[in-house]
């Protein structure tokens, strides 16, 4: 994508933030950090996928922002969650939902628009009309 460490390291914390929002905790906090308790962990691994995916941030780097978790563990949460997201009607449309509030929060816009037209098309149809009306509002409020 082109960014600059600290950039991406910004807008990291920026999908973390959305996803603090969304479920209500702290993802960073020390002790949620710790915690293997699924309300905890759930969110903490789906926000280590999202800047994975689109941030294209390194299993390193992103292990550095949660206190130092290694690459096998960022790895590891990235796997469950495209395991989840395969299988897993609930969290699959979850992720479907935060990625369109993803987007349109920390500016990924730009990505959008030059994501190829076959991969936009294939994007798109997985998401529900409602949310192709979010998309279409986003784009149009670029032009």
């Amino acid at each position: 994508m082109g960014l600059t460490k600290e950039t991406q390291k910004g807008k990291a914390l920026e999908v973390i933030d959305v996803l603090n929002k969304y479920y209500d905790v702290d993802i960073l906090n020390s002790e949620q950090l710790k915690s293997r308790l699924p309300e905890f962990l759930r969110p903490r691994q789906i926000s280590m996928y999202f800047i994975k995916k689109l941030l294209k941030g390194s299993d390193r780097s992103i292990g550095n922002i949660y206190e130092g978790k290694d690459a096998a563990t960022v790895l590891h949460s990235c796997n469950v969650i495209r395991g989840f997201i395969q299988f897993d009607f609930l969290i699959r449309e979850e992720c479907k939902e935060l990625e369109i509030e993803l987007y349109e929060k920390i500016r990924l816009k730009d990505d959008l628009k030059s994501l190829a037209i076959n991969d936009i098309n294939k994007k798109l149809s997985l998401f529900s009309a409602d949310k192709l009306l979010k998309i279409q509002k986003i784009l149009s409020n670029e032009a």
